[in-house]
């Protein structure tokens, strides 16, 4: 990596993190071929693909926790980055509550810690065990732990593995109001197509490069994602739906001042 590869933020400029021409050569094989994004605050964008695609690749160079093979990564001076992994794995013979979990630094206290559980609908778990959590409550306690070091951005590794169809709609809507809380920007790596795709506002789809940039709703129409993911979208009946209410993350039933009707599009018949 050259020497524009440091947290100078001279090609960021007013963007959180700038990639150019970034390409990973390993053993021979070609994992990314110049790959270039910029990435701003209060922008959510989410990096999809096929597996083999390089996105854990891409987000390990993004993080600096490897180097490309050539190409430059640039990011905002002192970057705060807040980062969710797909999973993590807490031995059963290791007693742990989730508070102990959050601050096992030591820098935060049991009110900071609160208080971002409860940002995440899940403040109610702070003296649980960890190993007691469900899919859907440990991906929230880890989004919990990011948000204690106030990102100024949000690296989320498939943020909602392991839940159901309504958690994973639950947790795109929280991830939607941290950003507008936080002004934070946020990455998403995600396989949820359609859902995830609603959260964000650009998507880039990568099969070790670029295939194509956008807007959700252009991304989705074009050649060469529906060359890659055709046959899923062939296999799912897919729709929107509006409520006159919703639900909270109990699936209590609470009142909703803009869904007033109630409209269903299929998308296929």
């Amino acid at each position: 990596m050259s020497g524009k590869n440091q947290q100078s933020g001279q090609q960021a400029g007013s963007f959180l993190l700038v990639a150019e021409k970034v390409t990973l050569q390993k053993s021979g094989k070609t994992i990314l071929t110049d790959v270039s994004l910029q990435l701003q605050a209060k922008e959510i964008i989410t990096l999809i693909g096929p597996n083999g695609a390089g996105k854990t690749s891409l987000i390990r160079i993004l993080l600096g926790l490897m180097k490309a093979s050539s190409g430059s990564v640039s990011r905002k001076p002192a970057l705060r980055i807040g980062y969710v992994p797909q999973r993590i794995v807490v031995p059963e013979v290791m007693p742990l509550r989730v508070c102990d979990f959050l601050n096992v630094t030591g820098l935060y206290n049991e009110a900071q810690c609160r208080l971002k559980l409860e940002e995440v609908a899940c403040g109610y778990l702070q003296y649980s065990s960890m190993q007691t959590l469900s899919g859907g409550e440990m991906q929230r306690v880890l989004l919990a732990r990011a948000l204690l070091k106030e990102p100024q951005l949000l690296v989320l590794d498939e943020p909602a593995s392991g839940m159901d169809i309504i958690g994973q709609q639950a947790l795109y809507e929280t991830i939607v109001q941290i950003r507008d809380k936080h002004n934070c920007g946020i990455l998403m790596v995600s396989h949820d197509l359609h859902l995830v795709m609603a959260a964000t506002d650009r998507v880039i789809c990568l099969n070790t490069h670029i295939c194509c940039t956008g807007h959700p709703d252009d991304v989705s129409e074009h050649p060469e994602y529906i060359k890659l993911f055709g046959d899923a979208i062939d296999g799912l009946a897919l729709y929107s739906h509006h409520h006159d209410h919703e639900h909270d993350i109990h699936g209590n039933i609470v009142e909703s001042d803009h869904c007033l009707n109630c409209e269903h599009h299929h998308d296929r018949d």
